[in-house]
């Protein structure tokens, strides 16, 4: 049950979601496709069998809102393609909590789990599911940054296994150039986001290779060791930026009331493209078509 060469067709869209457009980056062609043909090898087509289509949802960390908007995507995409929750489709939730020895175990209660698609959530998630060999079973992932410095998979021209998914990275230089139409003034920016997270220092390494091209003079840094700290990260640099930026991370982006918050009693506007339906659109990308 193995999905060779899926990650076929790459294009940068804008994606139109109620009304809300968020730019992704397509991995798969496409997802209907891909979904109702696994089905198909699963035995599982819609109208042709009243047996439960089974999906094990794993998550590494810790359920956040955006993993909810990211599943609110994938029930919708599924329903629309004659699947719904608890009528012909099932899902079982496994969530380690950041326990890598916990992760393993589940790892194998799926394998052996008799499933039928496996989701993955985040990027750790899908490369705890490969550090273990799951193979048996077709993979798709979403909420991951960048599949290919994770090595998820070896590049975006195809997957050669069981690993298909959706990516959120951007170019930045094209994000803040389109910013720079709305904040034309913008000399100095800050960047919060979270320290040691591979996604976010990938981002910043970005942003800080084209400063000059973009007509920036300084970049700012604020890292955050986790949730608790983030205040305390935006505080340290908010007076002293013309705005503030957020990168793709999940924790900043859950974060994000306590960033806007804070951005409206300042001079600093806030610069981000992660927040609301987009996180439901990548969600939507895992079984959806153009």
């Amino acid at each position: 049950m193995r999905t060779k060469n899926c990650l076929t067709d790459i294009t940068n869209n804008w994606h139109s979601r109620a009304g809300t457009r968020a730019r992704l980056r397509r991995v798969t062609k496409p997802w209907t496709a891909l979904i109702l043909l696994l089905l198909l090898f699963a035995g599982l087509v819609p109208g042709y069998s009243i047996e439960k289509a089974k999906v094990a949802v794993f998550i590494f960390k810790p359920s956040t809102e955006i993993y909810d908007r990211i599943m609110a995507g994938v029930k919708a995409t599924f329903a629309e393609v004659g699947y719904r929750e608890n009528r012909s489709l099932l899902f079982d939730y496994y969530e380690a909590r950041r326990d890598e020895l916990q992760a393993i175990k589940m790892v194998e209660k799926i394998r052996n789990g008799n499933y039928n698609l496996v989701l993955s959530l985040g990027t750790r998630s899908t490369q705890i599911l490969q550090e273990n060999g799951l193979s048996e079973v077709p993979v798709l992932f979403s909420g991951v940054f960048d599949p290919v410095n994770a090595g998820i998979v070896p590049s975006l021209d195809g997957s050669q296994s069981n690993y298909a998914g959706s990516s959120h990275r951007q170019e930045f230089s094209k994000q803040f150039t389109y910013f720079l139409e709305i904040v034309p003034s913008v000399k100095r920016l800050g960047i919060i986001y979270r320290h040691g997270e591979v996604n976010s220092l990938v981002q910043v390494v970005e942003v800080q290779s084209v400063k000059n091209s973009l007509g920036l003079t300084e970049v700012i840094l604020s890292p955050a060791k986790d949730a608790e700290d983030l205040e305390r990260a935006t505080l340290e640099i908010v007076d002293k930026v013309d705005a503030i930026y957020l990168p793709a991370d999940i924790l900043v982006s859950s974060s994000a009331a306590l960033h806007i918050g804070m951005s409206r009693n300042s001079a600093a506007s806030l610069f981000t493209t992660t927040l609301g339906i987009f996180w439901n659109s990548t969600g939507i990308e895992p079984g959806s078509a153009p």
